[in-house]
């Protein structure tokens, strides 16, 4: 009986964790206006420029594509 119910939250627990963590959206064209508030938010400049060099790859990649 302890076998089933340990297998069963255990099921249960898996089953929650991949629904949390899997990615539903991988088109990164959808989220470029985040990629611009991470880089404002950043405490440490060299992130921020890292940060702000990605947006503007990923910005003209999409502006490419359409």
């Amino acid at each position: 009986m302890k076998t089933f119910l340990l297998a069963g939250l255990m099921g249960i627990l898996f089953i929650v964790l991949y629904l949390i963590t899997k990615e539903t959206d991988l088109d990164p064209c959808a989220k470029q206006n985040s990629d611009i508030a991470a880089a404002i938010m950043s405490d440490n400049t060299q992130e921020q420029e890292d940060l702000v060099s990605r947006a503007l790859l990923i910005r003209g990649a999409c502006d490419s594509k359409e």
